[in-house]
């Protein structure tokens, strides 16, 4: 990625994948495999990019003390396979 792209992440305050894989300590196939079971902070995809925002992120992470961020990826998985 070229430095204008990674000052406009910073800037932005967005994280790619592999920014939260480093974050969380995982692995590239368990940030794969989380994002596809939505077990992951909300996060926007525009065509194959996928950003997630460090204030989802940060929220994300607090719920997920209490438990709460993987019933919402639950019923987030949920409602995108019936929609296919």
């Amino acid at each position: 990625m070229t430095p204008a792209a990674e000052n406009f992440l910073n800037e932005a305050r967005l994280l790619r994948p592999k920014d939260l894989a480093a974050l969380m300590g995982w692995s590239e196939d368990t940030t794969r495999a989380k994002l596809a079971r939505r077990q992951c902070p909300r996060f926007v995809r525009i065509k194959r990019c996928t950003l997630f925002r460090y204030s989802d992120v940060l929220a994300w992470i607090e719920d997920q003390e209490l438990g709460e961020a993987t019933e919402v990826g639950r019923r987030q998985a949920a409602a995108d396979l019936l929609r296919k």
